[in-house]
């Protein structure tokens, strides 16, 4: 099988198991910002149809579950010509579009289906697939909800009263 396709195209992945959605907000990676997800599976036939269809890098992942695998999608917040590229459309099982604050609730372990935008390169770095997720639509919610915002300190002894506070010393 060729390392490669025809030309570009779009394709739908059913029925994907996701972590680590970076929807509300894009990340740097590498110097670059985008928008990420990873999808994970435990099942041998669906990680073989997701390498068959050259959605990524599909990696055996040992660490988490012996029997999983993984694959990262991303879609970078600006073109290779340097336009804005637009964010991941987001929706629900009924097609209605998902708040930025929903966008952060979405949890590791939710499921849903997966729109990517494929296109052939050959360049002086190799012969490939590149993909940008572009659209996913959230069947089944596993609400996340942590996040280091919602940490703080308790206040210790009798309030905020530190020793040497008063001369403008911390410690």
């Amino acid at each position: 099988m060729a390392n490669t396709i025809e030309g570009p195209r779009q394709m739908m992945l059913k029925n994907c198991t996701m972590q680590y959605a970076k929807f509300k907000n894009s990340v740097n990676f590498r110097g670059r910002d985008q928008w990420e997800l990873s999808l994970i599976t435990e099942d041998a036939e669906q990680a073989q149809e997701w390498n068959n269809k050259f959605v990524g890098t599909v990696k055996p992942n040992n660490a988490m579950k012996p029997t999983a695998w993984t694959v990262s999608l991303n879609r970078k917040v600006l073109t290779s010509k340097g336009d804005e590229n637009g964010p991941i459309r987001v929706v629900n099982a009924d097609k209605q579009p998902l708040s930025p604050a929903q966008l952060g609730k979405i949890g590791n372990g939710s499921v849903g289906n997966i729109i990517l935008f494929q296109g052939p390169y050959d360049n002086e770095f190799g012969q490939g697939v590149f993909n940008s997720l572009t659209a996913v639509q959230i069947t089944e919610l596993v609400a996340y909800e942590g996040g280091v915002s919602d940490m703080d300190f308790d206040l210790e002894g009798e309030g905020a009263n530190v020793e040497g506070a008063d001369d403008g010393e911390l410690f």
